[in-house]
């Protein structure tokens, strides 16, 4: 069993560890990830973090919810100090997590994945589980599922953008933490279902 799974057995998480455990890191590797610069977080955490944080700022969770001062404001009566969220402190339910990604229609292993139901090919346990066919085949399903995700780009460019988003879930990173940009460019060809020759068009 890898180390990341270990982390199903908790039934709550706080807000930082579920956004990482989301895009499939271990979040004993990034212990202070909020403390890192932008461009050294893992690939899709800011996005799954701003996310999760304005759905619980809507009570779309449930969890205990911890406040932090955020703006201080001056004004003529004196001054009001706002708060948000803690994500460091701020727990919140799996059950939450797991409903909120379905609506999101957004794949997890750790959330959503049952290993027993899962094939072989797409079973981390496996003893010849394959990292890349699994992007490959992950990749394909959500961009030919989500046409939000073709707008704009042809099918290949899309597979690219979201292998690069999911890189650290399925081993696209290289020691330095940077994108593995040559091992998304092969995946990317694998799951790329436009293989016909000329410009392709791409939706608006």
């Amino acid at each position: 069993m890898e180390k990341i799974e270990y982390w199903r057995l908790n039934d709550e998480f706080t807000v930082v560890q579920a956004a990482l455990l989301i895009i499939g890191v271990d979040p004993d590797e990034y212990e202070d990830v909020l403390s890192l610069e932008q461009r050294h977080r893992p690939a899709g955490f800011n996005a799954v973090l701003t996310a999760l944080t304005a759905d619980i700022e809507q009570g779309d969770f449930e969890g205990t919810f911890v406040l932090m001062p955020k703006d201080v404001i001056n004004h003529a009566d004196g001054v009001t100090i706002t708060q948000c969220m803690n994500p460091r402190t701020s727990k919140i339910h799996v059950s939450s997590i797991k409903k909120w990604l379905k609506i999101k229609n957004l794949s997890s292993e750790i959330f959503l994945s049952n290993a027993n139901n899962q094939p072989d090919y797409l079973n981390t346990e496996h003893p010849h589980y394959s990292p890349k066919l699994a992007a490959a085949i992950y990749a394909w399903e959500s961009v030919s599922s989500d046409a939000s995700l073709l707008r704009g780009k042809t099918v290949k460019q899309a597979l690219t953008d979201w292998l690069e988003e999911n890189a650290a879930r399925f081993g696209l990173l290289k020691g330095d933490r940077e994108i593995n940009k040559q091992g998304v460019e092969e995946t990317a060809k694998i799951a790329n279902w436009v293989t016909k020759g000329g410009v392709p068009k791409t939706p608006f």
